[in-house]
């Protein structure tokens, strides 16, 4: 049996002479498992340079992962104290280097406190003293133990249900089912966000506040049980590494509150190494998939970060500081575009990495590492990018995926803001790369969706979505993104939350504009450079042919009229004489707290038994029909649409009118 040095180094051995002969590259083969033509073709795409860095990856991994497989199995695979020790040269006691520990701080701590009041506070870290937890649409849940392999969610909900994940699998042979009915099946990121850890952050703070040592307690009961249900590499919560980034994330922050705390060195110890797991486990994980990044590997990142400055006595640390965060800067040249857009086209997974990004700024500031001025700048965007995409008085907008997924429930904090100066707010502002236009001012905010996309992005988390508006109107939602709900427990939902029919704009009934295959995560989007039309007025214009192949293409106009009473919605319909008579579409989706009322050919916009608005149109004529939005992951409420459909191509132009209630 190799020692785990002699295992390292015959790693490096291989990797370093994979390519040097016939005999070796068939090895590879093997190994890599690739047939010879799929390989031929990814190597023509990827190029020598990054198709010889894949191959070694795969090696590498292939090799890691019949080693670690059956230390794993035999539950002898987590590193003891003695262990990290000597790989490091380390020469002190545990009890040495945890004094060192706890001489240091953290201040990015000091940014990330929590905007309720100090009684929601406690009763938040009190629930979670008495193992009360509501997570991703489960309701308000007692646990007797901690459900860390289980989707308690729906078993909440069916009894009956299978909701239990493996927990004594090798991770990297458990396999995440899709559903294939509107019946949901177990969702694999209720356990994930579960062990996340992130309501740690609540309890330290209650620690803080109140001094109250049963917040102790509980950090340490959870973090131990967490330890003795989930082996090294084993189960449910090693599957993916962003949540082993996260969850690092929110270890060492618990740490900052309460490492000065009376609990035994006994489990400061267990605590420690266990955190040098997560970090031995994240070098050997990365989320890169043939080059593509996305949040992910980000996260990733992010949470090696903190591991790298958590161990920074340890000797070598210094220099994975250094390349990890040299990693974060080139991922925010390559997902962010200039404009100051994520490239994975949604605005909540924008919000993640502006996040993500942020703790990474902070991060840097407090251990005085150079950030590049572009790199700063840049975060200045990304904070503006979300103002442009938040009504006044409101929540930011959904396009795209939504998973409700955050670094830490703090969010982006005002005092992380406040490090950055960020433009003023005019009236109308385009993102030609995200693919999105807003209009926003005190009473209205609109956004309309472009066709906009470049190879080099990741597709899982865009939406059929092109030509869709959202509306507020004071701040209040009236055509809103009706959010995702879901993704693996159901493909059928899934698809059906990402569909055309649920967006606001126009579409061929039964057929998506871009049709979907069994891929949850993709979108086969057509290269697409959009570039913005300035115009004098208040105007914004989407076009698109992702309907080609009925002969249709549409174009959408919105404009302001100079009174700031009336928003005019243009839609024009361009047909060839191929058109057949499919049924053209036009929905828009309510936001919950609207109640729709026809009257007169007109629709009435309720807001609490108030008019807020309405709406008129000479040529369509819409219908009230029961629909669903997701404002979160993992739930779904009923709520209404209005929709209006057009056989003959008679009229070109079809004009809808939204006016304020005086």
């Amino acid at each position: 049996m190799l020692s785990q040095d002699d295992y390292e180094r015959w790693i490096m051995f291989v990797t370093l002479n994979s390519f040097q002969g016939q005999d070796d590259n068939q090895e590879i083969m093997k190994l890599i498992a690739i047939k010879p033509l799929h390989l031929i073709k990814k190597a023509f795409r990827l190029g020598p340079k990054r198709t010889l860095a894949l191959a070694q990856n795969k090696l590498r991994a292939k090799i890691f992962s019949v080693y670690w497989r059956n230390k794993a199995l035999s539950k002898n695979a987590h590193h003891t104290w003695d262990v990290i020790a000597a790989r490091y040269h380390f020469s002190s006691s545990f009890g040495d280097f945890f004094i060192k520990l706890q001489s240091r701080s953290m201040p990015i701590v000091n940014y990330l406190a929590l905007d309720v009041p100090r009684e929601k506070l406690i009763m938040l870290a009190d629930n979670y003293v008495e193992k009360r937890f509501d997570i991703l649409g489960s309701g308000l849940q007692h646990f007797t133990t901690m459900p860390w392999h289980e989707d308690f969610r729906l078993k909440a909900q069916d009894q009956t249900a299978d909701s239990y994940f493996p927990a004594d699998t090798f991770y990297q042979d458990i396999e995440i089912h899709i559903g294939e009915s509107e019946q949901l099946i177990k969702d694999i990121k209720v356990p994930w966000e579960l062990s996340r850890f992130q309501h740690l952050l609540v309890l330290g703070q209650a620690y803080e506040k109140a001094g109250n040592h049963k917040y102790v307690q509980a950090c340490a009961e959870h973090i131990q049980d967490w330890i003795e249900h989930n082996p090294f590499m084993l189960g449910t919560n090693w599957v993916c590494p962003m949540e082993v980034g996260l969850r690092s994330i929110h270890w060492i922050l618990a740490f900052e509150y309460f490492k000065k705390a009376d609990l035994p060195e006994s489990f400061w110890r267990q605590f420690v190494c266990t955190l040098y797991d997560h970090l031995f486990y994240l070098e050997n994980n990365w989320e890169v998939y043939d080059g593509v990044t996305s949040n992910h590997y980000l996260s990733d990142l992010v949470g090696y970060l903190y591991l790298c400055l958590f161990f920074k006595d340890l000797s070598g640390m210094e220099a994975k500081r250094v390349w990890c965060f040299a990693q974060i800067l080139q991922e925010c040249e390559k997902q962010v575009f200039e404009e100051g857009t994520s490239y994975e086209g949604s605005t909540a997974y924008h919000r993640l990495v502006t996040e993500l990004f942020m703790h990474a700024y902070v991060l840097a500031r407090d251990q005085e590492l150079t950030k590049p001025i572009l790199f700063e700048q840049k975060l200045g965007r990304m904070l503006e990018f979300i103002e442009w995409c938040t009504p006044q008085g409101g929540s930011l907008v959904t396009i795209g995926d939504h998973d409700s997924g955050c670094v830490t429930h703090a969010g982006i904090t005002k005092l992380m803001r406040d490090l950055f100066q960020t433009q003023e707010i005019a009236e109308r502002k385009g993102f030609p790369s995200f693919g999105l236009s807003v209009i926003k001012n005190n009473i209205w905010h609109v956004t309309l969706r472009h066709h906009t996309y470049q190879a080099r992005q990741p597709s899982g988390h865009f939406h059929n979505d092109v030509g869709s508006i959202t509306l507020a109107v004071n701040g209040i939602p009236l055509f809103i993104d009706p959010g995702s709900y879901l993704y693996t427990p159901s493909r059928i939902w899934r698809n059906h939350f990402r569909s055309a029919s649920v967006h606001n704009t126009m579409f061929v009934q039964n057929h998506e504009p871009i049709p979907f295959d069994e891929r949850l995560f993709a979108l086969s989007l057509s290269e697409k450079n959009y570039e913005m039309v300035e115009f004098e007025d208040c105007r914004l214009i989407s076009h698109n042919e992702l309907y080609s192949r009925f002969d249709v293409s549409l174009t959408r106009e919105v404009k302001l009229c100079e009174n700031e009473q009336t928003l005019i919605i243009q839609d024009k319909v361009g047909y060839g004489r191929n058109f057949s008579d499919n049924l053209l579409i036009w929905n828009f989706t309510l936001s919950p707290e609207i109640q729709a009322i026809e009257k007169d050919q007109k629709v009435l916009f309720l807001h609490e038994g108030k008019i807020l608005a309405t709406m008129f149109s000479s040529s369509l004529q819409f219908k009230i029909f029961p629909s669903w939005d997701s404002l979160d992951y993992g739930k779904k409420v009923a709520s209404f649409c209005l929709q209006a459909s057009l056989r003959e191509m008679n009229d070109l132009i079809h004009e809808i009118r939204i006016h304020l209630h005086a």
